[in-house]
């Protein structure tokens, strides 16, 4: 299930959570990096440890500025 696309460092990305674990807010979440090819996007595992940790601290960051509109906060 598509959680969240958002640009890192100029590159988009995608977050996607296994159907089965959807409703958990434990679940584990997938990070691709998008890729056009072809016409067409692809999505492609991050092999980068660095890269994937920065890329999940900015997913982090907005997820928690997502959250924060739906609570009403203004930032």
């Amino acid at each position: 299930e598509h959680v969240l696309t958002f640009v890192y460092e100029g590159e988009r990305y995608v977050a996607l959570v296994p159907e089965e674990e959807a409703e958990d807010e434990e679940a584990e979440v997938l990070l691709l990096h998008i890729e056009y090819k072809d016409g067409a996007d692809v999505y492609v595992p991050i092999d980068n440890e660095i890269l994937l940790d920065e890329v999940f601290e900015e997913f982090l960051d907005a997820m928690d500025e997502l959250e924060g509109k739906e609570d009403g906060e203004d930032d």
